[in-house]
């Protein structure tokens, strides 16, 4: 990827949860028989060291909102992992059956009334309450 010197990155350090901005400080090309390479340098908050960012342990980003969504849909994506295996280990255990989890519920389905019957689905749910399912 291309950097400007001056731009701000986002390192998303590899083994810890640490997100460190860093700048561009410095843009090297090297041009050999074989070819020409570039390398970027940057300094971090604090520091006055510069360092190669191909070196540095981490992901970078050029954006704060693109890292965000990534992080996002990772914790999203752990918590569910999570939460699957809770299961798993309930319904091995405890021959636990899924539950079905519905909203809405009305202890008197006359409420709704004026709702013509194809477009309702009522469910017993027990205990004297009845869930209500509206279609469209």
């Amino acid at each position: 990827m291309n950097y400007h010197v001056g731009q701000v990155i986002y390192l998303r350090v590899s083994k810890s949860t640490k997100i460190l901005p860093a700048q561009i400080c410095e843009e090297v090309i090297t041009k050999t028989l074989t070819g020409q390479k570039v390398s970027y340098y940057c300094v971090l908050p604090g520091s006055t060291d510069t360092f190669d960012i191909a070196d540095l342990d981490a992901s970078i980003y050029t954006d704060p909102e693109v890292l965000r969504s990534e992080l996002i849909q990772n914790a999203s994506d752990g918590i569910n992992k999570i939460i699957n295996q809770a299961k798993v280990v309930a319904q091995k255990q405890f021959s636990a059956a899924p539950e079905v989890i519905t909203s809405d519920l009305v202890e008197a389905p006359t409420q709704y009334s004026n709702q013509p019957d194809e477009d309702v689905i009522r469910v017993d749910l027990g205990n004297g309450q009845i869930g209500i399912l509206r279609q469209g």
